[in-house]
């Protein structure tokens, strides 16, 4: 029989294999058996799904029909979107393992499931490059940034990721459902292409923006577009990151690793569920850092967010301005 699950092996207990043997039947349903860290793990999924999920949604309904859009929002509010596709996914397969684990008629909705998570959490973090990268290059670049960026070029790279991603997740499903590959071999090339791609440039250019925040003056720190930047780059090398060695780490086709081994299974929990917290955060991040910090009132959430982006003009125009001093002869 083939094996449709991408995800890793569940702890059955010897009860229900003794049952599922004998039963025989491939529509047969049986309720799975977790141990009390897993069921933590994926309870604290859900609740990290339920609380993202407004919070993104809200993001996108902002940016996308009540603000005004400039090249910054527009990598942030497809960055929304990703994430909403990452939490909607998410709390669907906690859903899953709380009705039903074994039931050989839902394991195809379970690929496709877990093939869009891994979609959209690709295009998340291929975005926070863009993003990345996108700083450094106003930041060590004002001059040409603010006069020669093409106007378009937010738009055309955020859809050049979305058709990429596509493709590759769309070339994966066709080589497992035709069995050229086996599930986990063509994942572990995805996560590879990730990790090449994501992680050395976020982590190069989250290093340059941060050495360059420490020497700004104590006014040019209260910018608060610059810190949310940081701190979502910095979740992402400590949330995201870890799904993408674990995937490198125990499925590659070399690997000395047993993936089946109850520890290593508790890992790739904790693991989704990081990913999963990396979604969720980012809208916490700017409302913590747009919201004024004396008073408890409750603010308009349109303009918390207006005031973490709105500086994006008139900041890189002050860099522009300082640049050209810079260069000017005594």
């Amino acid at each position: 029989m083939t094996n449709f699950s991408l995800t890793p092996p569940l702890p059955v207990s010897a009860k229900q294999e003794n049952q599922t043997k004998d039963n025989g039947t491939l529509n047969s349903c049986s309720i799975g058996y977790y141990t009390d860290i897993e069921w933590l793990v994926y309870i604290l999924n859900c609740v990290a799904c339920i609380f993202g999920l407004p919070g993104n949604g809200a993001v996108i309904w902002l940016l996308g029909f009540h603000m005004k859009r400039n090249p910054f929002t527009t990598y942030i509010l497809n960055l929304a979107v990703a994430d909403f596709g990452v939490l909607t996914l998410g709390i669907l397969s906690a859903i899953r393992v709380f009705l039903v684990t074994n039931c050989r008629s839902l394991m195809l909705i379970s690929v496709v499931r877990l093939l869009l998570f891994h979609l959209m959490f690709s295009i998340s973090q291929f975005l926070l490059t863009l993003i990345s990268m996108d700083r450094c290059v106003a930041v060590l670049f004002p001059i040409w940034y603010r006069c020669h960026r093409p106007e378009k070029l937010s738009t055309i790279l955020c859809g050049s990721v979305w058709i990429f991603c596509f493709l590759i997740h769309g070339i994966c499903c066709t080589l497992i459902v035709f069995k050229v590959f086996h599930g986990f071999t063509i994942l572990f090339f995805v996560f590879l292409v990730n990790a090449v791609v994501s992680l050395p440039l976020i982590t190069i250019s989250a290093l340059i923006l941060f050495i360059r925040f420490c020497f700004k003056s104590q006014q040019h720190r209260r910018r608060k577009l610059l810190k949310a930047i940081l701190l979502t780059l910095f979740f992402y090398l400590f949330l995201a990151c870890p799904l993408n060695v674990m995937y490198i780490m125990f499925f590659h086709p070399l690997s000395p690793y047993d993936r089946n081994s109850p520890t290593n299974i508790n890992l790739f929990y904790v693991g989704y569920l990081c990913a999963s917290v990396n979604s969720f955060v980012n809208p916490l991040i700017y409302f913590l850092v747009g919201r004024k910090k004396k008073g408890l009132c409750a603010e308009n959430l349109r303009l918390i967010l207006q005031r973490v982006f709105k500086q994006e003009e008139e900041v890189y125009g002050e860099e522009l301005q300082l640049s050209v001093q810079t260069q000017l002869p005594a």
